[in-house]
């Protein structure tokens, strides 16, 4: 994937106004004590149902697309989201989420999404900082917004399994330093959340994540939300949270939506299967959003 001139150029003026859309909605957050929900984007139900989900609670609210699904859906699924988002009735962004190679950010970009989350975290510590670094200052040269990762998560994210054995918090001090020196838009922490499914009650470290935010001055993203019960949503926001991914739940629903249709009736029609799905994710970002306190932020 090495695209990386614009395909749609005649939506161009409009992609430039999105600039710094990412930032906004994370300060508004941090300032409001409530998260922006952001979900994993791979289809038309998907992303109709996350935006129908925010129009009705009057909520903000993020579209991310993962690598695998870029490369997957090309173009056309960016600006599937890019249409959507623009026809939105409450404030809304498309995001590039857990990206390490150039060539699929830059392609990104030139597609028209206008935040990335660069993620380093599958390198050491200093690679990280010179890789986020490197590309925060080409991202926002173009004027983008970055998210990063410092430390690393366990559990599964597109297709890539973690042992708990290579499993590394982050670390306050070094988290302030990490941000200084790239100078990233928001920073994605590791204080005990995982991708995928818990398979162990959770156990999140809320004294490190107080700690992180009194060092940093950017926004905080905690990814691996599916499966948090909430109480602990509640107190992550409450000591400096400000976006919370969200993928496998919806992901979850869409595939045990269309499993139910088939076994109710072999023969259904793809338009019902697509109808079920959007109402069953709906629902599910409602709940997420609900959760996440960003009712009537719009």
């Amino acid at each position: 994937m090495k695209q990386h001139s614009p395909p749609y150029r005649k939506n161009f003026q409009w992609i430039s106004k999105m600039n710094r859309k990412f930032e906004i909605l994370l300060k508004n957050a941090g300032e409001g004590n409530y998260a922006i929900p952001s979900f994993n984007i791979y289809n038309l139900e998907g992303a109709t149902a996350v935006i129908k989900a925010a129009e009705e609670l009057k909520s903000p609210v993020i579209l991310q697309i993962l690598p695998t699904a870029l490369e997957t859906g090309g173009a056309p699924l960016v600006q599937m989201c890019l249409e959507i988002v623009k026809r939105s009735k409450v404030p809304a962004t498309v995001h590039l989420d857990h990206c390490s190679d150039p060539d699929i950010i830059f392609t990104a970009m030139a597609w028209g999404i206008n935040s990335i989350m660069v993620d380093g975290s599958g390198m050491s510590c200093e690679e990280n900082l010179q890789f986020t670094r490197e590309m925060t200052l080409k991202i926002k040269a173009a004027g983008g917004s970055v998210e990063a990762e410092l430390g690393k998560m366990t559990g599964e994210e597109d297709g890539q399994t973690l042992s708990s054995q290579e499993e590394l918090m982050t670390d306050p001090d070094k988290a302030a330093d990490f941000v200084d020196q790239t100078g990233i838009s928001a920073l994605a922490v590791c204080i005990g959340n995982i991708h995928g499914k818990y398979k162990n009650p959770p156990v999140l470290d809320f004294k490190r994540l107080k700690e992180i935010r009194k060092r940093v001055s950017v926004p905080l993203v905690l990814h691996g939300t599916s499966g948090l019960p909430e109480e602990m949503i509640q107190m992550a926001m409450d000591a400096g949270i400000s976006k919370f991914n969200v993928n496998t739940e919806l992901r979850s629903i869409y595939l045990k939506t269309m499993a139910s249709c088939f076994s109710s009736d072999p023969g259904v029609e793809l338009v019902t299967i697509m109808k079920k799905s959007i109402t069953a994710m709906k629902e599910a970002a409602k709940d997420k959003i609900r959760l996440f306190r960003s009712i009537d932020k719009a």
